[in-house]
């Protein structure tokens, strides 16, 4: 769920594009980046964490991740 939505923010081309990035993430690590059993702690890391990549993700999907995971699109 993109910050925008977990904020009241109202639903922007922003998430479509955080989307996006959670998706390509999922794809090529099997996981979540925000990963936590609890509902609510995944909550708390979306708006609080930072994405820990995994050292063998090359720097062009990095930064194509980078740039969609935008916490404030504006």
């Amino acid at each position: 769920m993109a910050p925008e939505i977990l904020e009241s923010k109202g639903y922007g081309v922003g998430v479509d594009y955080w989307s996006l990035g959670i998706l390509i993430f999922e794809m090529l690590t099997g996981t979540t980046p925000f990963d936590d059993e609890d509902p609510y702690q995944v909550f708390k890391n979306i708006r609080n964490n930072e994405v820990k990549y995994p050292r063998w993700i090359k720097a062009s999907s990095k930064a194509l991740i980078k740039s969609l995971l935008t916490k404030d699109p504006s």
